[in-house]
């Protein structure tokens, strides 16, 4: 039931209660004015299950109760999952969509979807096989397609979401990509796969325990056992350019944590999204920004964000050595799945 639904039927409930009260409490002197108010609660009890049975009424009621919330967006679609609720607003020509009121993706952000895609590419030597899991912003996924477009034939593209609608909200931001998409469990879905050469998280935020079995110390082993020798592991988490608050760097540092207890190389790229990647040979990261330049000249890469500049700024000693110094000072547990 949505919460709309739920109100009218609860609100027709207690009308239907006064009514019995009325009838209950009615002394012979005071029948007249109790039955005016008998027949009120009976018609609004009348008017609120009508309202609930009726689609059009309850979905107009739920749509407007919804509108409040997104005041100054037009809100397009909600859609309850089992994973939260899912709004998909437009401002002008942005679209964004939210779960449970938290943003997971704005239409606009290329910025931050070349970052999430093409910087974990870059790091390996060739990759002909990726796996995306999560498709919380659609626009990842479109990157990694112009990413292996470039390598040639023999390349393949897979992506595992969980949250089936979620999946058919976005899709019209991937129909330019063609990938492999999975629906079910990311974990049963991910063991039944072939290694990869490059693993991508693409999902929200690790705010709930669903969400969070995807940033663990058990799903980093499994991720492990699938990538190929030279595979590279990436995820991303929100940061800040020069300030990151103590709630984010205690899960930063616990998400660091648990990846350097499984990959021997963890490389970490502070910035408005912090990126993590990690590597299953000890020097298969490089924090070369020449190198992976040189690389993204080779593959004919046109990208808007990524650039030799932006690409020295991200790797510079400075801002990576000062952002894991502020998370060794004061290290977190391991996240895991029982924590």
């Amino acid at each position: 039931f949505r919460p709309v639904s739920l109100g009218l039927v609860l609100g027709a409930a207690n009308a239907l209660s006064a009514v019995g009260l009325l009838r209950l409490s009615r002394a012979p002197a005071s029948r007249g004015s109790l039955r005016g108010l008998e027949l009120v609660a009976a018609g609004l009890a009348a008017l609120l299950v009508l309202a609930a049975i009726v689609s059009p009424l309850r979905e107009g009621l739920d749509r407007w109760s919804l509108s409040g919330r997104w005041r100054g967006f037009k809100l397009e679609r909600s859609v309850d999952s089992r994973f939260g609720n899912l709004a998909l607003t437009r401002n002008g020509a942005q679209s964004s969509v939210f779960l449970d009121g938290s943003l997971l993706f704005t239409s606009d952000d290329t910025e931050a979807a070349e970052w999430t895609a093409h910087l974990p590419l870059l790091e390996h030597r060739g990759p002909r096989r990726v796996v995306i899991v999560g498709v919380s912003d659609p626009l990842v996924v479109g990157q990694v397609s112009k990413h292996l477009a470039s390598a040639g034939t023999g390349t393949r593209l897979q992506v595992l979401e969980a949250n089936s609608a979620l999946l058919r909200l976005v899709r019209p931001w991937m129909l330019a990509s063609s990938p492999q998409v999975l629906v079910g469990d990311v974990r049963l879905q991910l063991a039944g796969l072939a290694p990869a050469d490059v693993l991508l998280v693409n999902m929200p935020e690790p705010t709930t325990a669903a969400l969070n079995r995807t940033y663990t110390r058990e799903f980093f082993a499994l991720v492990a056992e699938h990538l190929t020798s030279d595979g590279v592991f990436a995820l991303s988490l929100t940061g800040g350019e020069a300030f990151v608050s103590s709630e984010h760097r205690t899960i930063h540092a616990a998400i660091y944590s648990a990846l350097t207890s499984v990959f021997p190389q963890v490389l970490a790229v502070p910035g408005y999204r912090t990126q993590f990647l990690a590597s299953r040979q000890p020097d298969g990261l490089t924090t070369s920004a020449q190198v992976l330049s040189r690389r993204l000249r080779q593959r004919h890469l046109h990208t808007q964000f990524i650039t030799d500049f932006s690409l020295e700024e991200a790797l510079s000693p400075f801002r990576t050595d000062r952002y894991l110094r502020d998370l060794i000072r004061a290290p977190e547990p391991p996240n895991a799945d029982l924590l």
